[in-house]
Parts: C-alpha cells; structure tokens; sequence
C-alpha cells in the first residue's frame, strides 16, 4: 500500500507535464472565465470555488457562469460570484471547465464563442468528448475536487481553510458522503481536515433537510420494490410529487433521495427515477459488489462513476425501469 507521500510522488511524475503548462497558462492570464456541466453538483461548485479561490490570491480577474448552483453550498467562499448570466465580453485569455464529463454536458453562456484554443479541462470522468489545448484527466480518483487538490499540491500552492473546505465539499459530494471514496480519496481529506476544513458544517448542510422534503423522502420510501431477478431496489417519485410540498429543488440539492435508497438492505444496485411532465425520467443508479452503473447510465445518456451515475432519458417510470434492466443484464454478464 502506498502512503500519502507515495501517491502525490506518483501523481506529480505522471501528469508533470500538464501541471507544469497549466501554472504556466495561469501566470501568463489576466483574465478567466469558469464552466461546469449543466445541473452542476458538490463536485462541480466545490473545484471551481476552490481553484477561483487560488486564482484570486494570484490577482486574477475571474468570472464564474454557473447556473442552478445547489442552494445548500451557498455557504462556501465567493458562492455569490457565482453569476448566472452571459459575460458581457469575450475578453477572457483562459478558460476552465471543470467536471463536465463531455462537451455536450458542458454549460456554455448564451451567445459565447467557445475558443477552444483557450480551454483547460480538469476532469475525473472517462467517458465523452473532452475539449481543450490541455487535458487534466484522471479517471482514477474520486473527483475534479481531489485532482484539483493534486493540482495545487504540485504548484507549491497554499492551500487555506477556505479552499480546503471548498475541496472537501466536492469530495464528500461526490462520494456519496465518503461512501464511495477510496484510500486515495481519504487520505486527501486528511490533509484537507488538517488546513482547517470545516467538515461539521458541511455535513451539516449535506445531511439537514426541509419538512417537506421529508415528507417526499416518506413518499419515496413507501414505493420501493425490490427486483429479484436483479437483486435491485428500486423507488420513484413523480413532478406532481414535488410540486404539492411546494419543492422546486430536485436532484441539484443534496441527493438525499438516491443515497437513502442506497443504505436500504442489501442489494447489488439501487435505481431512484423523478417522472416529468414533458414525458422524460431523471434516474439516479447506486451500486454495491462490484457493478459498474456508470456503463448503464452512459447507454442512457447520462454519465457517472462506477458506484453512483445518473441519466435522463424519454418515456415513463415503467419504460425505462424496463431500459435499466435490460441494460442491467448485459452488466451483470
């Protein structure tokens, strides 16, 4: 087993390269615009916040578009720069998109000509059509928010609290709560603890809900099946379901619905759906022993990590429960 000093050593030979050409871009810029994938998540807020945090203190002008940031992060630091309309120019001399698995998910503002040419990708996603004159891709570790930690490592960065904490809310975000994070993953939230991150405060966001959520989370769990054939659970909850609590916030917020699915009983995977109006179901797949529900999610459109991805495809709850399994068997060939 590799210790901390180990991983980092590994991580800094292999990707030197790219470490190296992304200080050198950031000295040389003045001006940088910030994207993410569309319904950005923990992940995605988490690494754009922090690394805006180190640009910041190297006196960059940044500009972060982001829209539907999850409401329960706003405590982070500069949560408000986050802006959700169009830059007014085209000025910027660098550009980072951050976690977006694929072009196609990425969140570009209205009227923007993309310079590609001025694009560095930072991504823990394998899957999809990467963009960019530098590519920062490890498919290994748990999230853009730990590479981002690799990242500023390897500059001799100072990593604060505040940054700290801003990695520390991707990773825990993205694991699921640290259900799905390796020894790697949990080494980096050691060093993370020890900068000062603050890990009660986000648990404490991540974990609390409203009361009428609460009440959505029992609709839920008044539904669940469990597939034999499968060894699946899975629940659903519908558009109408949300709109008679007044909820407008679905899988953006915490995603209290899939991982409370996830902790019932024993099964290989766990399948949570929200039915639309427009005849489109958002689901979100957790997994157990080994089945990889990113390859599930990607044959549906969508995209994820081996043990947590999620899609959105046409038809009704019954429709694509049947799209799951049939994609399912072939998995568990």
């Amino acid at each position: 087993m590799k210790s901390q000093k180990g991983i980092l050593i590994m991580i800094n030979k292999s990707y030197k390269k790219e470490f190296k050409n992304i200080k050198e871009e950031i000295d040389k810029a003045k001006n940088i615009l910030f994207l993410t994938h569309r319904a950005p998540d923990g992940d995605a807020i988490g690494s754009v916040l922090a690394l805006n945090l180190y640009l910041k203190k190297q006196k960059k002008n940044t500009y972060i578009y982001i829209l539907g940031a999850p409401r329960f992060l706003n405590f982070l630091p500069y949560f408000e720069e986050i802006k959700t309309k169009s830059p007014k120019h085209q000025d910027f001399d660098l550009i980072f998109s951050l976690d977006y698995a694929g072009e196609e998910r990425l969140e570009k503002p209205f009227h923007f000509f993309l310079d590609k040419r001025k694009i560095i990708s930072i991504d823990h996603h394998p899957e999809g059509k990467i963009i960019g004159k530098i590519k920062l891709i490890l498919p290994f570790v748990s999230s853009t928010s730990e590479i981002l930690y690799y990242l500023l490592d390897s500059i001799k960065a100072k990593i604060d609290k505040n940054i700290a904490t801003c990695l520390l809310a991707g990773i825990l975000t993205d694991t699921g709560g640290f259900s799905f994070a390796s020894q790697n993953s949990e080494r980096v939230v050691g060093k993370l603890l020890k900068e000062g991150a603050e890990l009660s405060k986000i648990m404490e966001r991540y974990n609390s809900f409203s009361l009428s959520r609460a009440r959505i989370l029992a609709k839920m769990i008044s539904r669940i099946k469990r597939d034999e054939d499968f060894e699946m659970l899975w629940s659903w909850l519908s558009f109408d379901d949300f709109k008679r609590e007044k909820e407008r916030s679905f899988l953006q917020e915490p995603p209290i619905f899939p991982d409370f699915l996830s902790r019932i009983d024993k099964a290989k995977v766990y399948l949570f759906m929200i039915e639309y109006k427009n005849g489109r179901v958002k689901g979100s797949l957790r997994s157990r022993q080994g089945v990889d529900v990113s390859k599930i999610s990607q044959s549906l459109g969508g995209g994820g990590h081996k043990s947590a991805s999620g899609f959105k495809t046409t038809g009704t709850i019954k429709e694509v429960l049947e799209k799951v399994k049939r994609e399912l068997k072939k998995e568990l060939k």
